[in-house]
């Protein structure tokens, strides 16, 4: 066992992450490298599979020539990554489609569609409010008929990725259970492809992949990755989570009634629980199946919250090219200045429109602004709008949840790094804040899954416990905490009385 390693693999929105881990819990090495995508018009946003397969098999070989002869000590290879979108693929696993996100917001009013028609049986089977797969097949039927011919199978992304480093045939194709929940097609409480769901959608189940958990060996690396990667033949490939499940294990979120806020691209706050209970009242947070078999996770997610957050900083503060981070560190220290409420200034953050409920024609606002408001008064404002999501959110898990007591949320991710939003947070939701001292909890999650799958790691959640580091703790202001729950309020409110401006805007703005 002393020379066991396990690498993972993270196919996010913005990075691509290879990473090694010895079974301590050590990361010995890791690569990335930035995300491809096409984004030509704001409604647009795709990303190539085959640019995905190339990026994975260049880091991959990256780390085998850091490692030298320690990379036959690789034992399995997990995988996580984004989770809300498809890839259409034919049967020799050629990308058709590109992978779609939640970004893509051409799929919109399918989307719409399918909610208002079959919304409630949506909600009861699968978990969720906002459809991704369901709504982009009929979307790719409709508008890309001669591609939605050529399709055997609609997949995620790391479904995809895992077929094209395998010999897997295309009817082996698997998705892992906690990437089911946005297919809006699926029985997410058993495990199964709904019936019912697939028959009310027309998706014939002939098109999914077969629904495994999170730490089955789905395949092996073939011959040519394994010789064009200098790694040795065979090695397990196990079917991971999506990165917010992945995320969540290796944060430790792995008993019923703790929390985690990841401070990523795609923000999310999740609720560990071990029974189903989607959302009927208020329909906003989510329900995802965890890695482990008979838990959840009730989950809020912010469509491309750090996207955002990194498209102020990079649009609105110039530095050179070797002084990125200083940006956000510059930003905050001028933002910590500001008083809360940003002195009567509001944002709306969704520049990609809302999730949770789905509402692909929100975009971005900042309301409430007069001369005397600064650059720093924008972003603390646009850093408080995600922080009243989760707000809002509070009220919800205590309302679904009869247990909820939670105390602290930890936070994890590379916004996790901004003492100014964890405190901004913390006084939003009357909860301490606690940092944990690593930065690769996908990764982690993923390595720990592929340990469990070979029979390194026994429990998946005694492992996982075992490696969480706490590093600081941000405690709520009970006065802060009072004056931001009015805050709260007139966000809420905001959407529905800004929806028919942006509709407004978007029938106005299009080309003559």
């Amino acid at each position: 066992m002393k020379n066991t390693l396990l690498m993972s693999i993270d196919l996010g929105t913005s990075f691509i992450k290879v990473g090694v881990y010895e079974i301590e819990g050590n990361c010995i090495v890791m690569e990335s490298k930035k995300s491809h995508c096409e984004n030509p018009e704001p409604s647009v946003y795709i990303q190539d599979g085959e640019t995905f397969c190339k990026i994975v098999e260049e880091l991959m070989k990256n780390i085998s020539e850091k490692l030298g002869t320690r990379s036959q000590g690789i034992e399995a290879i997990a995988f996580t990554g984004q989770m809300a979108g498809v890839i259409g693929v034919d049967k020799n696993w050629n990308d058709v489609t590109g992978y779609s996100n939640t970004m893509d917001t051409r799929y919109g009013a399918y989307g719409k569609k399918m909610i208002h028609d079959w919304g409630e049986n949506i909600l009861k089977y699968c978990g969720t409010n906002a459809p991704v797969m369901a709504p982009k097949i009929h979307w790719i039927k409709n508008e890309f008929p001669m591609k939605y011919k050529c399709i055997a199978k609609y997949l995620s992304l790391t479904g995809y990725v895992i077929g094209k480093l395998s010999d897997m045939k295309i009817d082996e194709a698997v998705i892992d259970r906690t990437y089911t929940q946005w297919t809006g097609l699926a029985d997410i409480e058993n495990d199964q492809w709904s019936v019912l769901l697939c028959s009310e959608l027309q998706v014939s189940e002939s098109v999914l992949p077969i629904i495994v958990n999170s730490n089955t060996v789905v395949g092996k690396l073939n011959n040519r990755i394994s010789q064009a990667c200098g790694l040795k033949q065979g090695i397990p490939l196990v079917a991971g989570a999506g990165d917010k499940p992945a995320g969540c294990i290796g944060a430790g979120i792995v008993i019923p009634g703790m929390m985690v806020d990841e401070c990523a691209s795609y923000g999310a706050l999740s609720f560990c629980t071990d029974y189903y209970k989607p959302d009927s009242a208020y329909k906003r947070m989510e329900v995802i199946p965890s890695a482990i078999p008979g838990e959840f996770y009730s989950h809020i997610y912010l469509c491309g919250s750090g996207i955002t957050v990194d498209w102020f900083a990079n649009n609105f503060i110039v530095t050179d090219e070797k002084n990125q981070t200083n940006k956000f560190k510059l930003l905050d220290e001028l933002a910590a200045k500001v008083p809360a409420g940003s002195e009567g200034l509001l944002a709306i953050g969704m520049l990609g429109g809302r999730d949770f409920p789905s509402d692909p024609n929100i975009k971005g606002a900042w309301i409430g602004h007069t001369w005397n408001h600064r650059l720093e008064h924008f972003y603390r404002a646009l850093l408080e709008s995600f922080a009243y999501e989760f707000g809002f959110c509070m009220d919800i898990l205590t309302e679904n949840y009869p247990e909820f007591n939670t105390s602290d949320i930890y936070v994890i991710g590379g916004g996790a790094e901004s003492d100014l939003w964890n405190k901004i947070k913390a006084d939003v939701t009357g909860k301490k804040y606690i940092r944990l001292s690593r930065n690769d909890h996908a990764l982690l999650g993923a390595a720990i899954i592929a340990g469990n799958a070979v029979g390194i790691y026994p429990s998946l959640k005694e492992t996982a416990q075992k490696f969480v580091a706490k590093s600081s703790i941000f405690y709520p202001d009970e006065a802060l905490y009072d004056y931001y729950r009015k805050h709260i309020e007139v966000y809420e409110n905001t959407y529905d009385k800004l929806r028919s401006v942006f509709v407004d805007l978007k029938n106005i703005s299009k080309s003559p």
